[in-house]
């Protein structure tokens, strides 16, 4: 079953050649592009970044620590 990818889910990807997560949440859908804005926290800030719907992992709230 595909995750649903929505404004608010918590989502990680791969994060180069190291395999590390990064953990972020989604703050804009566009489903005809398949396309996803995505706030990243990273060591001593945050990022904006747009990411395809393939790179991302869906986190589920009862998969959180």
């Amino acid at each position: 079953m595909k995750k649903v990818i929505k404004i608010g889910s918590q989502v990680s990807k791969s994060a180069g050649v190291a395999g590390l997560l990064a953990s972020g949440v989604v703050t804009r859908v566009d489903v005809k592009n398949e396309i996803a804005g995505v706030m990243w926290r990273i060591e001593g800030g945050l990022l904006a970044q747009t990411e395809k719907f393939s790179n991302l992992i869906v986190i589920e709230e009862n998969e959180e620590r």
